[in-house]
């Protein structure tokens, strides 16, 4: 009776780990992934607040002025290079806020960037949004 009373309390113990380990795991993997209509709803201006009820968390989010400076940098240089081939005022005004976002970081102001994960069709792709003093300053809502 004891041998048949302690496996199943070893039985249960083993179900509780593997729902917990599960849960875990489904939470992990999800934070971060958003819907292209999540992010299309929140735009330049929103607070942090603001952006975590409408998001949820991020998948990352850093507030390391330095590694900031070089993630805007290199996105900055993209956009360059496509307006350099031809010429757009969409391109040109994604430039202008990103130069605000690397111009803040380099000066150690208060800047933050959070990364989501956005699904479109089968393919995945990080989404940056980047907050200068708590608000939105940029959102990389390109797709190409």
């Amino acid at each position: 009776m004891k041998k048949v009373l302690g496996n199943k309390i070893v039985l249960c113990a083993i179900v509780v780990v593997v729902v917990l380990v599960a849960g875990l795991s489904f939470f992990f993997y999800n934070k971060g992934r958003i819907s292209n209509d999540q992010l299309n709803a929140v735009s330049i201006g929103m607070s942090v607040a603001e952006i975590e009820k409408e998001l949820g968390k991020p998948k990352l989010s850093t507030d390391d002025n330095k590694k900031i400076s070089e993630n805007s940098y290199d996105e900055y240089k993209t956009f360059a290079k496509l307006n350099a081939l031809a010429e757009n005022s969409d391109l040109q005004n994604r430039m202008e806020q990103l130069n605000t976002v690397y111009s803040a970081s380099e000066s150690d102001r208060n800047v933050k960037e959070y990364i989501y994960k956005v699904k479109n069709g089968s393919e995945t792709r990080d989404v940056e949004i980047y907050f200068i003093g708590g608000v939105v300053e940029y959102i990389n809502k390109v797709t190409e």
